[in-house]
């Protein structure tokens, strides 16, 4: 089975990062590992995660370099700790449906099988829009704000106006 790093930065998280911790540990493919990274949060984002550390032994792996790096920075460092044979990024304040990584997974694989061997792939999703406590406010983040996902399909468009959700 495939192994999948999911890689997600947290700064001040306390009032999500529970939710979407528990999302990750309940995928039903389970050949992850959630490896977080804190940017110099002063809530009690660590001891959140050093609770579920020590619930789901084994399954999170935290770094603290006690530098704050910004957001983009945060992520890109976070690479440096991946080893899995796929990785996707994260944000601390999502809840991620039960299926996401095994159905990213399966696009990826679908994709790489037509493209050129060892060549990069991107899978992006579309969300659902909701407020603190989950109710859904739009099921489409693209419909709402008019976007074209398509326009990933032209890396030059993609450059122009970008698609790609946050997570």
């Amino acid at each position: 089975m495939d192994s999948v790093d999911i890689l997600m930065s947290t700064y001040n998280g306390e009032k999500f990062i529970e939710e979407q911790l528990l999302s990750l540990l309940h995928q039903s493919h389970k050949n992850i590992k959630i490896i977080i990274r804190d940017d110099g949060s002063v809530d009690s984002t660590r001891e959140i995660i050093f609770d579920y550390m020590d619930r789901f032994p084994g399954k999170i792996e935290y770094f603290n370099e006690n530098v704050n790096l910004g957001s983009s920075k945060s992520f890109l460092r976070l690479l440096n700790f991946s080893s899995a044979d796929y990785f996707m990024f994260c944000d601390q304040d999502d809840v991620w449906c039960s299926d996401k990584v095994e159905k990213c997974l399966m696009k990826m694989k679908e994709i790489e099988s037509s493209c050129e061997k060892g060549g990069p792939v991107l899978v992006f999703t579309d969300l659902k829009v909701v407020d603190a406590h989950l109710n859904v406010l739009s099921e489409s983040l693209w419909r709402t704000q008019k976007l074209d996902p398509n326009i990933a399909l032209d890396w030059k468009k993609l450059l122009a106006q970008n698609v790609v959700t946050g997570c």
